[in-house]
């Protein structure tokens, strides 16, 4: 039987001022130099890299690494900014660990694709699958959601949310609180999927909640190429020259929206966590520190033609043949 934790969260204990602050950081390239300044600006306005971790701490990063990233589609958090948080974590004397559960294909094989699971293993930070199940139940506005995450995600003493700024075919964007249902090992993510019956109320519900259980500590959203179209994985890459980062997810996806021109309300999650009291994301609410928005706004975004977000039987059957193939499939990075 998985492990059961109980967690109650109210509106309040979530962000009591009831107000946010969200940082805004220009980055033109992926170059190390150019993205460590931009992180430490991202994270200037709440204190420095010190919120990040303590001494002795371990942190999970969780980058979006989807799937294999094709040529030329930006689908994964790049490796830079996740090595770049990695970095100051370990120089505050924490221990970074990077962690993830893809959609389809194993971390190590996306991981090995994008680049990232060499550059980490020169540096000595490790890579985590994250598999095992521990069941968190959450208490939103008066709704009991009874969760399966990720055991080793629960585990750890903070996590660290690295999305990747997308539009979506079946959420419209995925930015912060998406990035999170990552942490929901294997298939649970397409069987949650078939629960929905296709209901994205309840389903955006259950999304919000789930970032509730694991309560990111701070969440810095890749920015600097995003992707426009058919994402999360048939995009096309957008330079968006920007890290959006804070403590609240909500406000930073919030953010995000505005960047893209598109209403905070609009998007189905920003709606969930209205319903269910979690966040700030009202943009009168948030206040925002570094490059100001209206210089980072682009007006000609290119949204995906939406999919419900219904599983067929069929569907979850043939997305559980692949990803047992997959399994059988030698390991791309080769032998360790």
């Amino acid at each position: 039987m998985p492990e059961s934790r109980t967690a109650r969260v109210s509106a309040t204990e979530i962000n009591p001022s009831n107000r946010a602050l969200v940082s805004l950081a220009r980055a033109q390239s992926y170059r190390q130099g150019e993205v460590r300044d931009a992180v430490l600006q991202s994270l200037a306005p709440f204190g420095g890299p010190g919120v990040l971790a303590s001494p002795g701490e371990t942190v999970l990063l969780k980058p979006n690494l989807v799937t294999y990233p094709s040529e030329n589609r930006p689908s994964c958090t790049h490796p830079e900014v996740v090595l770049a948080i990695a970095r100051l974590v370990r120089e505050i004397g924490g221990r970074p660990v990077i962690g993830d559960s893809p959609a389809l294909g194993s971390l190590q094989g996306v991981a090995t694709k994008t680049g990232l699971a060499e550059a980490a293993r020169a540096e000595g930070i490790p890579l985590q699958t994250l598999s095992g199940i521990r069941v968190m139940k959450v208490t939103l506005s008066g709704e009991v959601f009874h969760l399966p995450v990720a055991a080793e995600a629960v585990k750890a003493d903070a996590i660290i949310n690295l999305p990747k700024f997308k539009a979506h075919r079946q959420a419209t964007l995925t930015f912060g609180v998406k990035n999170l249902y990552g942490c929901v090992p294997s298939k649970r993510k397409a069987f949650r999927h078939f629960a929905s019956g296709g209901d994205l109320d309840w389903f955006c519900n259950m999304l919000v909640a789930n970032a509730v259980a694991l309560r990111p500590r701070f969440t810095l959203v890749d920015g600097i190429v995003g992707m426009e179209g058919q994402g999360p994985t048939r995009g096309n890459p957008r330079p968006l020259n920007v890290l959006v980062g804070g403590t609240d997810v909500t406000a930073v996806d919030s953010t995000c929206c505005r960047i893209v021109d598109y209403p905070p309300l609009g998007l189905s999650t920003i709606k969930a966590a209205r319903r269910l009291g979690v966040g700030v994301w009202d943009p009168d609410r948030i206040d925002l520190a570094g490059e100001p928005l209206e210089t980072l706004v682009v007006r000609d975004f290119q949204f995906a033609r939406e999919i419900p977000i219904f599983f067929s039987l069929p569907q979850l059957l043939k997305s559980c043949l692949r990803s047992f193939r997959e399994m059988l499939a030698p390991d791309p990075s080769g032998p360790r």
